[in-house]
């Protein structure tokens, strides 16, 4: 491989590292270490994946560069025709990456939810109505979210059921149509950015506790508590949920408050609860396990499971 990035010294070797693919993943990704012609050495991820998610990523990348500060991993380069796409990140090593079984400790927690509160001031639109420019709208099939979820029940018992509160068997009958009317109650909410797929294993750690959200190709316009929804469910144990459920809502809406945003607690409340519905609903659709599953993929869904009902109100 030979070739040049911006800024930087004409690159004449390349040796990469698979670091990522498979399950969770819509591509591959490597690390690539490059020389230049004096033979220093340096890092970028190379991630290969759909056009369309990787356009996607492109776009959330150069728009939160250009919109916020908040840490982000840095595009350096895109390239995409009509059958596979190609971007170069950096590099973030040797931050760690979360792991969304083990959960992240409570200011961990704490701390991104503050982070995905900067990123949706940015973008929000009452603050900036051409910031959601070319961003798909969140949620976009409702009514299939429902029949696929009713589809699957019957499944999701079989598997999970033990996982589930007694008092929740029935309601849980009752959650295709709740979907449809969450999804109907906030889309009546104001739009900003959305990351949409915020578990814990998207979130990079630096040495000094800071998260940086990664993997942006399901960004996408719509009510700001689906992210703080996902970290909820997705990235920490019900065990620290209990502990700082109400700390991170408010850290939350204090800084939407902070930067001139009315926020009415109650419906932000309302809106928290229609999430949880929601989620429920893509637990109950997740792909079930098989023999060619990673491992780690029902521990993974039975969080899940305990996270969503938790706090979940039918």
């Amino acid at each position: 491989m030979a070739g040049e990035l911006p800024g930087t010294q004409p690159i004449v070797r390349a040796e990469a590292e698979r670091i990522g693919v498979g399950f969770g993943l819509d591509g591959v990704v490597a690390r690539v270490t490059t020389w230049d012609e004096a033979g220093d050495a340096a890092t970028l991820i190379a991630k290969w994946s759909s056009p369309a998610g990787s356009r996607r990523e492109a776009h959330a990348l150069q728009c939160l560069a250009e919109r916020t500060s908040v840490p982000t991993s840095r595009l350096l380069a895109a390239f995409a025709d009509d059958d596979a796409a190609l971007l170069l990140l950096e590099d973030l090593a040797p931050a760690r990456q979360g792991d969304a079984i083990e959960g992240a400790t409570a200011s961990e927690a704490l701390q991104l939810a503050e982070h995905v509160a900067r990123i949706q001031v940015a973008f929000h639109a009452d603050l900036a109505p051409d910031a959601l420019e070319g961003f798909r709208v969140w949620g976009a099939d409702p009514t299939g979210q429902a029949e696929r979820t009713a589809k699957r029940l019957p499944r999701f018992f079989e598997l999970f059921g033990h996982l589930v509160p007694a008092g929740l068997h029935g309601p849980l009958e009752h959650l295709p149509k709740a979907i449809l009317q969450a999804h109907e109650r906030l889309a009546r909410a104001p739009h900003t950015l959305l990351h949409s797929d915020l578990h814990l294993d998207n979130v990079m750690f630096r040495a000094d506790g800071t998260p940086v959200i990664i993997d942006w190709p399901d960004a996408a316009r719509g009510p700001g508590a689906v992210d703080v929804g996902r970290i909820l469910v997705e990235g920490i144990t019900v065990e620290t949920r209990r502990e700082i459920e109400a700390e991170m809502w408010g850290r939350y809406r204090s800084t939407l408050e902070a930067a001139g945003l009315r926020v009415d607690p109650d419906e932000l409340a309302r809106q928290a609860a229609d999430v949880q519905v929601i989620m429920m609903g893509g637990v109950v659709r997740f792909r079930e396990p098989d023999a060619d599953s990673p491992a780690r993929l029902v521990p993974i869904i039975e969080n899940l499971v305990r996270n969503c009902t938790a706090a979940l109100v039918l």
